[in-house]
């Protein structure tokens, strides 16, 4: 966001994703001798503002980027392409804390191919969570995306 390769919005949507993400594990792992704080279940609950993130943004926001059927998303982002590799890169960075240097390297990518898988998901985020209207870049991408050349590790 700082150097406007991503715009604030998209910037909003890391913070988001990682905090979803944080959240949700936390709970996963956490462990609580007050019964006032579980469910009757036995298992920690989760705050109902995450419970709402994860279902109607981060699920939708990963099932469409992964290529999977999203039922849950009503506003849905322009075109059919599907591209896991963006999914696996905004974690790394988003939730891993990696570099796109290190994105690049670890997949033998050039010319800043990380950095706009990067921008592609964080706009299909802003997209689903109606921050902003970015489909023409969507639909770019992914008609760039889809031209490339499929390669062996199967990030095309």
């Amino acid at each position: 966001v700082a150097n406007e390769t991503l715009s604030r919005e998209q910037g909003r949507a890391a913070v988001e994703i990682r905090q979803v993400y944080e959240r949700v594990a936390a709970g996963l792992l956490a462990r609580t001798s007050d019964p006032a704080t579980r469910s009757s279940g036995g298992f920690p609950e989760m705050p109902e503002r995450t419970a709402l993130l994860h279902a109607r943004r981060y699920l939708p926001w990963v099932h469409y980027l992964a290529g999977r059927p999203a039922a849950a998303a009503e506003a849905r982002p322009a075109g059919a392409a599907r591209c896991p590799a963006a999914l696996a890169v905004a974690i790394d960075v988003a939730i891993d804390g990696r570099s796109l240097a290190q994105c690049d390297a670890a997949r033998r990518w050039r010319n800043g191919t990380a950095a706009k898988l990067l921008a592609y998901a964080l706009a299909v985020y802003a997209d689903l969570a109606g921050w902003e209207r970015s489909r023409e870049m969507i639909a770019a991408f992914e008609a760039w995306w889809g031209r490339r050349k499929p390669r062996d590790d199967g990030s095309r």
